[in-house]
């Protein structure tokens, strides 16, 4: 049996992610006091859609300032492209404050937060070659004004290469990335994101493969946490042992060489957040040895940019699990009338054969999938992504006869740590 996770911003919302309706007013209790934000409310005003005292939703708003960096119109005296810009940089912030935490590297201008609930942050066992001062903190994106501490001497992404370089210059192999990460950083005891672990639990226990519209990493370290590698299928040339992820939008996480279209894959967001806080990843290309990258996150609007060739070819490789698979389990993903690209992408791929198993609250979105799927194979579970749901006696039997439990030995791609 083939089956195949969808996941859509439910399922980081499970752990705490907002919503995009509530995006804007989880920036403003993240970032409320930065000029930012107070650039952002003045061109608010001129928003033609704004209700008192609401914010409207991110993907609504960030259309309407591509709309006008498109008609080349400023907004209350701002430049739409700085407001659009501002504004993806705090949406970013919030968006990778969910990372786990892991030892940092400040570099001038952008300073790591340490997020409201983490208390003080820890240290990590020594390394020989690292000052004591680095510390361990969660992500929030603060553009902040410079700590005067340098930059790491050498921090590298994780490509399809299968290196990961750590701040002295050694390497190791792919396969014992989790594992080195976990020997870096204090892991807790229990996992931060419960509903997204225990969602990764089942897809290895169960061989599936996923596909997620999510640019965040919380299902990811998810991931991590059970020992599996994702196989984020960067380079189709290469096959990878791991847990396929397919990031059909981007992920915060990677970056893309401008001059020969490596993909660079990182353990986490920093050197994304480093060119939205205006700053060159001095890293180099492991192909082409240039240091020209750039983010590949396909923003939330209806004025989509042609996606990079390299998430192209993810699309392709989506489509192509789309059509093997004889269950698709959609999880927090709404089906909207205005995404239409993936609306193709899902008319095109999954075949007249395959079960659709819709995991959210809302009725009205298991209407939608009803409508969009006819001939009556959409199952439901009318509740959200949690810790729990799996363990309900009624899940547990739907997922049985859905998608039962593949034989014992039959290890697929999936390795431990």
């Amino acid at each position: 049996m083939n089956a195949v996770l969808f996941l859509g911003a439910g399922a980081s919302a499970a752990d705490g992610a907002p919503l995009m309706c509530d995006y804007l007013k989880e920036i403003e209790r993240c970032f409320g006091d930065r000029p930012e934000w107070q650039r952002l409310l003045r061109a608010l005003s001129g928003y033609p859609r704004t209700t008192q005292g609401e914010f409207p939703p991110f993907n609504e708003l960030l259309t309407w300032l591509d709309e006008m960096v498109a008609a080349r119109q400023s907004i209350c005296g701002l430049r739409a492209e700085q407001v659009r810009f501002e504004l993806l940089r705090l949406f970013l912030g919030c968006l990778t404050k969910w990372e786990r935490c892991r030892r940092r590297f400040t570099w001038d201008r952008h300073a790591d937060a340490i997020d409201s609930d983490a208390g003080t942050a820890p240290w990590v066992g020594q390394v020989a070659d690292e000052p004591d001062r680095w510390p361990l903190t969660y992500n929030c994106a603060d553009i902040a004004p410079s700590r005067h501490e340098p930059p790491s001497p050498a921090y590298g992404p994780l490509t399809y290469l299968g290196v990961y370089e750590n701040a002295t210059g050694r390497g190791c192999d792919t396969m014992h990335v989790p594992q080195y990460m976990r020997a870096r950083e204090q892991t807790p005891s229990q996992p931060r994101n419960q509903a997204n672990n225990t969602l990764a639990r089942l897809a290895i226990r169960r061989r599936a493969s996923v596909i997620s519209t999510n640019y965040d990493l919380i299902f990811d370290q998810a991931l991590e946490d059970c020992g599996i590698m994702p196989d984020y299928c960067v380079d189709p040339s290469r096959s990878q042992r791991g847990l396929r992820l397919l990031k059909i939008h981007g992920s915060v996480n990677w970056l893309v060489c401008l001059d020969c279209g490596c993909v660079g894959v990182w353990p986490d967001s920093y050197p994304t957040q480093s060119l939205f806080a205006g700053q060159r990843v001095e890293h180099s290309c492991p192909r082409c040895g240039q240091a020209n990258w750039a983010d590949m996150l396909v923003t939330p609007s209806r004025r989509r940019s042609q996606p990079h060739f390299s998430l192209k070819q993810i699309w392709k490789a989506a489509r192509d699990e789309l059509s093997r698979a004889t269950l698709v389990v959609f999880i927090g993903y709404s089906l909207p009338d205005e995404d239409e690209d993936v609306r193709n992408l899902l008319r095109e791929g999954i075949g007249a054969h395959a079960e659709v198993l819709v995991v959210d609250p809302s009725v009205s979105t298991v209407a939608r999938y009803r409508q969009f799927f006819e001939g009556g194979r959409v199952e439901s579970i009318l509740q959200p992504l949690s810790p729990s749901l799996w363990e309900q006696p009624e899940v547990a039997l739907l997922l049985d006869r859905l998608w039962p439990i593949p034989a014992a030995g039959d290890a697929g791609y999936y390795f431990a740590t």
